[in-house]
């Protein structure tokens, strides 16, 4: 008994020693001043886009999202807000700004996976050739789509822009350590993966994926990081995100202590339930393709 306690003790030390050791890789590969080869050319003026953006009751910070992306789009390209399960006043102030809004009523079956599927099938009658998928509360920086979509027509992969939280006008200190480990997790993990030309995980705002992929992918779930498990379903499907550091999306951490409490208790624990259970997944799917980078993507 006391041998086969300590070989687990000795299994579970050396999985945090190979956690460790990876994160601090990625985290010194993240300061390497890599310059990579960005030979975009003018094919993504000719692309089509739709921008799908979830809301549930944001009518009061989506107008301000909905002014951050507008002035960014072709004559091409279009907006599309779904209102899932809303009850305030989200589609009147959508429609205010003249863009497109469908509405989604289901109480069984909630969460924002079903809502950016819902928006998926409507786009299958005339699908685009690239959707990019932001929340409803985030401030898209000049220049993100472009860049979101140059970097997905030159990878053909997934792409994930730099997602960050910006502070309150007076943070706490549970702010200014929250701001902190979003940018280890958005920012300096992401980079160093990126440097070493490494998959990385979808972070739920800024995704840019072309149809081709995404009118396979199964995007109704109910899961806390839906974003997670879409990034790690596609990896999987030999189609692994990468980084696009030039494409700034930031949002917004929430005012309230409760909130904020609850906000990132289920990151915390939608993260570790998913990768818990794509840890095995992952494994196999590594050895049967063949496929180191799959050991990164969690």
């Amino acid at each position: 008994m006391l041998t086969i306690l300590s070989v687990l003790l000795f299994l579970l030390s050396f999985i945090h020693f190979c956690l460790a050791v990876t994160l601090m890789g990625e985290c010194l590969a993240s300061a390497l001043n890599i310059k990579k080869d960005e030979n975009f050319n003018d094919k993504w003026l000719h692309t089509s886009v739709s921008v799908l953006i979830p809301a549930h009751n944001e009518e009061k910070v989506i107008s301000q999202t909905l002014k951050t992306i507008i002035p960014q789009l072709k004559s091409t390209d279009n907006i599309i807000v779904i209102a899932d399960n809303c009850t305030d006043c989200t589609v009147a102030v959508v429609e205010n700004m003249g863009v497109k809004i469908i509405e989604r009523q289901n109480d069984l079956l909630k969460g924002k996976g079903y809502a950016l599927d819902f928006g998926v099938n409507y786009l299958r009658e005339n699908p685009p050739d690239v959707v990019i998928f932001i929340d409803a509360d985030c401030n898209v920086e000049q220049n993100a789509i472009a860049f979101l979509v140059k970097k997905t027509l030159m990878s053909k992969k997934p792409v994930q822009a730099l997602y960050l939280m910006e502070k309150p006008m007076q943070p706490s200190g549970k702010d200014q350590i929250s701001a902190f480990a979003f940018k280890v997790k958005n920012l300096v993990r992401p980079l160093g993966l990126y440097n070493l030309n490494q998959p990385c995980l979808l972070t739920g705002t800024g995704m840019a994926i072309r149809w081709e992929v995404l009118k396979t992918t199964n995007l109704a779930s109910g899961e806390i990081v839906e974003d997670m498990k879409l990034g790690l379903d596609l990896a999987i499907a030999s189609y692994p995100p990468i980084f696009c550091p030039s494409a700034h999306i930031t949002g917004r951490l929430p005012q309230k202590e409760q909130a904020a409490t609850t906000q990132r208790t289920r990151w915390e624990h939608g993260h570790l339930q998913t990768a818990i259970n794509y840890v095995p997944l992952l494994i196999k799917e590594s050895v049967k393709q063949r496929r180191f980078d799959l050991f990164t993507v969690v």
